[in-house]
């Protein structure tokens, strides 16, 4: 593996770990916010959470960094995986 290579896959790994990180910080925020808006709101009543439509995006919109986030560190992952699969089959050569 040259030096270009082993740096760009140190980065792509470093970017997922990083992404999954603050992934998981958000995930944890959303899950507050979730519960705050449900007891406060809804005193714990998931029928009348659930009736509205409006009410259901807000309640996920606290998730939406999470994900975006975690597709990111899924996108990089990939990138890696296709880099260091790349690699092994030119050093088996």
């Amino acid at each position: 593996m040259d030096e270009e290579t082993r740096l760009q896959a140190r980065e792509l790994l470093l970017r997922s770990k990083i992404y999954r990180f603050v992934a998981l910080i958000f995930a944890g925020v959303g899950v507050l916010i979730f519960a705050w808006l449900y007891f406060k709101w809804f005193d714990g009543d998931l029928m009348e959470a659930a009736t509205s439509v409006s009410t259901i995006f807000i309640i996920i919109i606290p998730f939406l960094p999470a994900f975006v986030l975690s597709s990111m560190a899924a996108g990089a992952e990939k990138k890696l995986a296709k880099l260091l699969g790349g690699t092994e089959k030119t050093n088996k050569k």
